[in-house]
């Protein structure tokens, strides 16, 4: 559906991703207009995204929505686990926590490619009259202060070259890693980048490993350390191992899909492995950032002071926000509950439910929340590569001795994606 070429709504949305589709299921729903773009055009969207892990907490408060039914009808329930050291089976399982989760109905973690995620929410969003414009970028905005009620001018074009213009009191930028609406709002996204890098393989697979199919695999390999196995939903296998200082030099001239699969043949060994078709491949950086500001208020001159008000402004959310690894899957759980902070909020402060007040709230609430993720998703991207920081090391070299103690003491954040701060 295309959108008018002019628009005033309540809440501009930038990014039609999980955490915006989300965001703006749930305001149409209280009935909060929406005006939702993304810049990649439709016929690509199944390429976008590759975050795949929803947790229990995420779940039930989807559930809240009635929208877990949908996503269990298609995801892959992880319950169980297993564990191998040169072909052979280990007693301790670094993810073992998955078979012990107790005080939910949901109590497993469940796999789902976020492009059907996505297709949910979609729909779901569709059906409170919201819609998204696909190929459409944003290329800035202005704020018209009081004289015209605290609005902001959002200028958008599409991909034909068509030039749109949306009026919003909010902004919400949840539009991933770079950005449009951090940087035209000149907020800093602080953090740091670690040398180590890491690869990821998806397709359809044959294997001789045993229990390639019940859930998460943690493999320790002498040529290419940590491997971290995932039988994905709808049939493929995500396998993931560490990018290390020997494949880089071994691949310094560059490395294509044929070089990734045959070193993920040789990290899988004695087992045999054999890709039907391969789905996607990506050589990452371990890094971690975090915006120094969710919510920034709209400013009022009022003589020779400025005030601020929270009847309008902007806001980040997802990765916008927030960017972490894959080490622990928290980074779209903890996009999803910013998505579900945020949205009572604004919609009871637009409604005049609650004092405006509250929306300031949310920075508080759900930046602590992805800082502590953060931290721990550090250490443990530290202890898959096989770096464990020093109070892990006294006593635990064993790399999955290691995991399994760091996530026996610290599994509610990873089971909870920090969930219980600010929802």
């Amino acid at each position: 559906m295309d959108m008018p070429l002019s628009a005033s709504v309540d809440v501009f949305i930038c990014g039609g991703g999980p955490v915006g589709l989300l965001l703006a299921m749930q305001l149409q729903r209280m009935g909060i207009s929406t005006y939702v773009v993304e810049a990649t055009p439709k016929a690509y969207q199944h390429v976008l995204g590759r975050a795949a892990v929803i947790s229990p907490r995420t779940l039930e408060l989807l559930d809240q929505l009635d929208l877990a039914d949908d996503l269990l009808q298609q995801g892959f329930v992880y319950k169980q686990t297993a564990s191998f050291r040169d072909g052979q089976r280990l007693n301790i399982h670094p993810w073992n926590f998955v078979t012990k989760i107790d005080d939910t109905a949901y109590n497993f973690i469940l796999h789902l490619q976020q492009m059907h995620i996505r297709d949910i929410f979609k729909r779901a969003l569709e059906k409170y009259g919201g819609h998204v414009s696909y190929g459409t970028r944003l290329t800035n905005f202005t704020y018209s202060g009081i004289s015209e009620g605290l609005k902001y001018n959002v200028m958008l074009q599409r991909d034909n070259g068509t030039i749109l213009a949306v009026e919003a009191s909010y902004i919400i930028g949840a539009d991933g890693a770079n950005s449009r609406v951090r940087h035209i709002s000149g907020v800093k996204f602080v953090g740091d980048a670690s040398p180590l890098k890491g690869v990821r393989i998806d397709g359809i697979v044959t294997t001789n490993m045993p229990d390639s199919r019940i859930g998460p695999v943690f493999i320790e390999s002498k040529s290419h350390g940590n491997i971290l196995w995932e039988p994905m939903d709808h049939g493929p296998t995500r396998i993931n191992f560490q990018f290390t200082p020997r494949l880089r030099a071994k691949y310094r001239s560059g490395v294509t899909s044929d070089d990734i699969q045959l070193e993920a043949n040789l990290a899988l060994d004695p087992f045999d492995l054999k890709f039907e078709s391969v789905h996607w491949w990506t050589i990452y950086d371990v890094v971690h950032r975090l915006a120094e500001a969710y919510f920034t208020p709209a400013p009022i001159p009022c003589g020779t002071r400025t005030l601020i008000s929270a009847s309008a402004g902007i806001f980040l959310a997802g990765d916008a926000a927030h960017t972490h690894t894959s080490s622990i899957t928290q980074g779209m759980n903890v996009g999803l509950h910013d998505a579900i902070n945020l949205a009572w909020k604004l919609a009871g402060v637009i409604k005049g439910w609650y004092y405006p007040q509250i929306i300031a709230t949310y920075q508080g609430e759900r930046r602590h929340a992805a800082a502590i993720s953060i931290e721990f998703d550090k250490i443990m991207a530290s202890c898959m590569f096989g770096q464990a920081p020093d109070f892990l090391t006294g006593g635990l070299g064993d790399p999955a001795l290691m995991l399994a103690s760091l996530l026996g003491k610290q599994s509610e954040p990873f089971v909870f994606s920090s969930g219980k701060v600010g929802v």
